[in-house]
């Protein structure tokens, strides 16, 4: 194949120049689309090559007539600028040692390196994955441990019958009650006697056994407390503050009856027909009668003891000084202590 030798340089220095093989120009017969490349390096030397479309892959192409001289130069490369003087192609074949090759199979060495070791790392964390899926799939699927809300006879057990056994039999008497209201119908409303000879160990009692009525049957009763009570309460009021409290319960209400021993004249007859099984409006309610007496109660009583105490307070009360006749005062009395319970000493 022939060289093309260059030509020598005029008033520059002595510069080895690279030779580059014959692409055999044809000065008539240039394509239309030629074009330069303008190649520089870092020897002041500028050499310009033309390559036409066919050796670029632009298909064939189309001969005109034109000078070599006439193109402008262009920065377009399509084919690398060589990084150092070459030689003829028979030089330039012999110099490929293939190092190119040996390149790439260790860049694809190296990556097959980093996919095993990102492998290896992926598949023990996906190990850990999977346990700790297992332990959260385990951890919902067990139900979650809840102390369980205590029954109505385990508050009744531990609050009430714990510091007064009378209290909590009473007391579960009015949960049974509650619970099947065909009892109330059958037996008409419930009264029963509180008595104690200290006021706060009295309140005390009676707020423990509101609260538990009204956690477990907020439902079905409602608990109010009277304590206004006094010389000068008339019996028309009396009536009218009951039946008020008993209609808007609509008769499933909890009555506590505070201070009744200090109702005087006819007053204390006005709770003779609400606690009367066979003319009472209501069925359901339940009349609690709180008596405080300090020389009554304040030693331990049997249920006997108890029982004539709460009586004679209440008779003695109500039929002195000019009030019931003990005709009158009998019934009121014998419906309102049917249950008798004095608290201990040094309880609640």
């Amino acid at each position: 194949m022939s060289k093309r030798s260059p030509k020598p340089a005029r008033d520059k220095p002595d510069v080895a120049e690279p030779s580059y093989p014959s692409l055999n120009f044809e000065e008539d017969t240039l394509p239309e689309d030629e074009y330069e490349e303008e190649v520089e390096y870092s020897t002041p030397v500028t050499r310009r090559r033309s390559i036409s479309p066919r050796k670029a892959g632009y298909g064939s192409p189309r001969p005109m007539t034109r000078s070599r001289s006439s193109h402008s130069p262009k920065n377009v490369s399509f084919l690398p600028p060589p990084m150092a003087p070459m030689g003829d192609e028979e030089d330039l074949d012999s110099s490929y040692d293939g190092s190119v090759v040996d390149l790439k199979d260790e860049i694809m060495e190296y990556l097959g390196a980093v996919y095993a070791m990102i492998c290896g790392f992926c598949s023990r964390h996906n190990i850990f994955a999977v346990f700790f899926m297992l332990f959260i799939v385990f951890y919902f699927s067990s139900p979650p441990t809840v102390n369980p809300q205590p029954t109505f006879a385990d508050d009744v057990k531990t609050k009430i019958t714990a510091q007064d056994d009378l209290l909590g039999r009473a007391l579960l008497l009015i949960g049974k009650r509650l619970a099947d209201p065909t009892i109330a119908v059958s037996d008409g409303p419930l009264a029963f006697t509180v008595a104690s000879g200290n006021q706060s160990q009295l309140n005390s009692a009676i707020t423990a056994v509101q609260t538990i009525l009204t956690t477990h049957f907020h439902d079905s009763i409602t608990t109010e407390r009277i304590q206004t009570f006094s010389a000068a309460t008339t019996r028309d009021e009396v009536r009218s503050l009951i039946n008020s409290l008993l209609f808007n319960a609509n008769g499933k209400v909890l009555i506590v009856l505070g201070h009744i021993d200090r109702l005087r004249s006819t007053a204390p007859l006005a709770l003779q027909t609400p606690t009367d099984k066979d003319n009472a409006p209501y069925k359901n309610p339940v009349y609690v009668t709180a008596i405080v007496d300090e020389e009554a109660f304040s030693a331990p009583l049997t249920r006997k003891e108890c029982t004539a105490n709460a009586e004679r307070l209440l008779d003695t009360a109500w039929t002195s000084e000019g009030g019931l006749s003990e005709d009158q005062a009998s019934p009121v009395i014998s419906r309102l202590t049917t249950f008798n319970i004095c608290l201990a000493p040094g309880t609640f």
